[in-house]
């Protein structure tokens, strides 16, 4: 008789929403942090908190307005319990929109995996 070691694992369907993004964006974003190249996301990670290896997974970023252009990151892999630190963050704004603005307005940043 097999015991409850000798079971296979398999991820539990709650482990799947357990792979979480972290994000340092700036307070503010005008035309001069656009004209002197300020990162808007000077940094991101993202962390597997399953005990399962996961695969082909998907991150993007946009906004509203779209002050920066939509960005998705393509990940091959994340072990179990493992955090990466994502490298290419050089999120393109839109030089136009911020230009145009005459008054601060508040946007929306919303990443989706």
């Amino acid at each position: 008789m097999p015991t409850d070691d000798a079971a296979p694992k398999f991820p539990k369907m709650q482990d799947a929403r357990r792979f979480e993004r972290h994000a340092v964006l700036v307070r503010r974003l005008n035309l001069a942090d656009f004209q002197n190249s300020v990162p808007a996301l000077p940094e991101l990670a993202v962390a597997n908190g399953t005990q399962v290896a996961l695969q082909a997974l998907h991150l993007s970023v946009s906004s509203r307005p779209a002050l920066v252009n939509p960005q998705t990151w393509l990940l091959d892999a994340a072990g179990a319990a493992q955090t990466m630190q994502i490298k290419e963050l050089d999120l393109q704004r839109d030089g136009a929109l911020l230009s145009d603005l005459t008054a601060s307005e508040k946007a929306n940043v919303v990443f989706k995996h």
